[in-house]
């Protein structure tokens, strides 16, 4: 009779906000036709990143972490795409350079951030009653969405994903 309740969903929701984020960048790469391996390791390193920021500049450490995301998952996809490397060999690869590099700047020590400020907020704050975390994964899932179906390279996504040769007959490069 506990397990029903709004509030019991409401912690369970927020527990899935980081991973269920985490997952729509990963849907899209499956989506495509691919898969990533190497998020887990991606998501250690932009965390630690942030972590090691925090106390600098809220706004450095929101925005390194995207971009070294978006490095760390443009450097899997040069290597799959200009070398031609399985996609899965890959991934599993570069999982464990990037924990190695982690580990090694760390010295496998844990980074932790301050627990006050505006990254506590967005983790522990509430907006209207609702748990920011909540509503970041209902915003960043409605522009997943919005991208992936109303947007012409969501469709591409899906397409590539589908049918590559299809596409490649459709005269789409």
């Amino acid at each position: 009779d506990k397990f029903f309740t709004v509030a019991n969903w409401v912690n369970v929701l927020n527990n899935l906000a980081v991973p269920g984020i985490v997952a729509l960048g990963v849907a899209l790469i499956v989506i495509a036709g691919g898969i990533d391996l190497s998020f887990s390791s991606m998501l250690a390193c932009c965390a630690a990143l942030a972590a090691w920021l925090q106390p600098h500049s809220f706004w450095l450490a929101l925005g390194a972490p995207i971009m070294l995301g978006g490095l760390l998952g443009a450097l899997n996809g040069l290597i799959i795409v200009k070398v031609g490397a399985n996609p899965l060999i890959t991934t599993l690869g570069t999982q464990w350079l990037f924990l190695a590099v982690l580990f090694i700047l760390t010295e496998g020590h844990v980074v932790q951030g301050n627990t006050a400020g505006p990254f506590h907020l967005i983790a522990n704050g509430r907006l209207t009653g609702v748990p920011v975390p909540i509503l970041l994964l209902l915003l960043l899932a409605a522009l997943a969405w919005l991208f992936a179906t109303q947007t012409a390279t969501g469709k591409y996504v899906y397409a590539y994903g589908s049918n590559q040769p299809g596409l490649r007959f459709a005269g789409v490069q």
